[in-house]
C-alpha cells in the first residue's frame, strides 16, 4: 500500500515537471525573435500626375507678296460675255490675302477664237487655275507663260486623260516637259507632252480690272520646278 501511493507520487511529480518545463520552453521561444527572414514589402508609389503638354498655336505665315507672270489664256471658242462672266466669277471664289488690282484684256479672232491677257501680269497659281475654270474639261483652252526666275516659256492645256480635272500638262522652250497640278501650283517633270504653238494673243476688244491674291507664301510663284 505504501509502495503504490510512492509511485502515485512520484507520477505527480514527474507529470508536473513536464508540464512545467514545457511551458518555460514556450515562454522562452515567445521571448527570442523569430529566425524566419521576413521580406519587406516595398510600399506602393504613389501615380505621378499626368503632365499635359499643350501646343503652341501654329503661326500662319505672314502674307507676303509673290510674283506676277507674264502669261495669256487662248480658248478656241466661246463669247465675251461668257468668258467675262466666268473670269468675274472665278475672281468671287476665294478671299484675297494680299490683293492687287489687275487689268484684264480680252480679244476676239477671226476663227472664233478669244484671247484673255494680262498686261499686269498675273499670279501663276491664279493663271492655272483660270485656265481650268474657262476650259472646264472641254480641251479647248491653252495658257503660255514666262516662268520669272527662269525665263523658260511654257505652254500648258489642260490633262484630258486624268478623270480629276485637277492637272495641266506642256511643254517648256527649254525642251522640258511638265505637269502642273493645278490646285497647289506645283510642277513636276514628265517624259512627254504635246507641244501647243503659241498664237498671236489678238486685237483687244475690252479689258475690264479683277482683285487677285499675290500672297507669296503658297502656289509656286517663280514657276519652280519640283
Amino acid at each position: 500500500m505504501v509502495m503504490t501511493e510512492i509511485v502515485g507520487s512520484i507520477l505527480v511529480v514527474l507529470v508536473l515537471t513536464g508540464v512545467l518545463f514545457w511551458v518555460l520552453r514556450r515562454m522562452r521561444e515567445a521571448e527570442e525573435p523569430s529566425t524566419v527572414e521576413e521580406k519587406s514589402v516595398p510600399p506602393t508609389p504613389e501615380p505621378s500626375p499626368i503632365k499635359v503638354t499643350q501646343r503652341a498655336p501654329r503661326q500662319k505665315p505672314t502674307p507676303v507678296a509673290g510674283g506676277l507672270v507674264d502669261g495669256w489664256i487662248h480658248l478656241r471658242e466661246g463669247s465675251l460675255d461668257s468668258v467675262r462672266a466666268r473670269i468675274r466669277e472665278h475672281s468671287e471664289l476665294y478671299e484675297a490675302e494680299v490683293p492687287l488690282q489687275v487689268e484684264v484684256t480680252l480679244a476676239t479672232h477671226a476663227d472664233g477664237a478669244i484671247s484673255v491677257g494680262f498686261p499686269d501680269g498675273l499670279p501663276f497659281l491664279i493663271l492655272v487655275n483660270l485656265l481650268c475654270w474657262l476650259d472646264d474639261g472641254t480641251g479647248v483652252g491653252r495658257c503660255f507663260l514666262t516662268a520669272p526666275q527662269t525665263q523658260v516659256r511654257y505652254a500648258l492645256a489642260m490633262d484630258l486623260d486624268n478623270e480629276w480635272g485637277d492637272t495641266a500638262v506642256g511643254t517648256g522652250s527649254d525642251g522640258s516637259s511638265v505637269k502642273v497640278y493645278v490646285p497647289e501650283g506645283t510642277v513636276t517633270p514628265i517624259e512627254e507632252a504635246s507641244h501647243h504653238p503659241e498664237p498671236e494673243p489678238g486685237p483687244v476688244a475690252e479689258s475690264f480690272s479683277m482683285t487677285v491674291d499675290v500672297n507669296g507664301n503658297f502656289g509656286n510663284p517663280q514657276v519652280l520646278i519640283g
